[in-house]
């Protein structure tokens, strides 16, 4: 095959759309989340570098926002700790050298949905696109 250039937003895109085939046609969740993630990452760093928010802070900041209303008496976690809540399942798939056993029980499905709306979420910031399987994750955009 020759060499061929693409960009890393086209690379996040293949991505995401690899995972939402797989995670759609019920075909492997955990594929779908190390993918849907990966493409996350990618929209992420693109949008750090526009000094845009990524859906990522967004949640982990709302969340923490929450924490303090319904806790006011704690104190709230940190951000990287709303951020490692959401990201749970992709670093325990990438990651064999923590001690956090070799066997989870997770809604796999579930897990992947989230990450897949995260990275939608970050394409639709980034470019302002609509990604096409977005409907048949039963997910609106936060415009409509």
């Amino acid at each position: 095959m020759p060499e061929t250039t693409i960009s890393k937003l086209e690379a996040a895109e293949q991505l995401l759309n690899t995972a939402l085939r797989l995670l759609i046609d019920e075909r492997d969740y955990v594929s779908a989340i190390v993918l849907a993630g990966s493409a996350e990452d990618l929209f992420q760093g693109m949008l750090e570098k526009k000094d845009l928010p990524s859906s990522r802070a967004q949640l982990a900041s709302a969340t923490l926002t929450m924490h303090g209303f319904l806790y006011p008496e704690e104190h709230p976690p940190k951000d990287r700790e709303a951020f490692d809540m959401m990201r749970s399942a992709y670093n325990w798939l990438r990651h064999a050298d923590k001690d956090d056993g070799f066997e989870r029980r997770l809604d796999w499905k579930k897990e992947a949905v989230h990450i897949a709306m995260r990275a939608i979420d970050n394409l639709y910031a980034l470019t302002g696109k609509d990604h096409p399987r977005r409907p048949e994750l039963g997910y609106p955009l936060g415009s409509e």
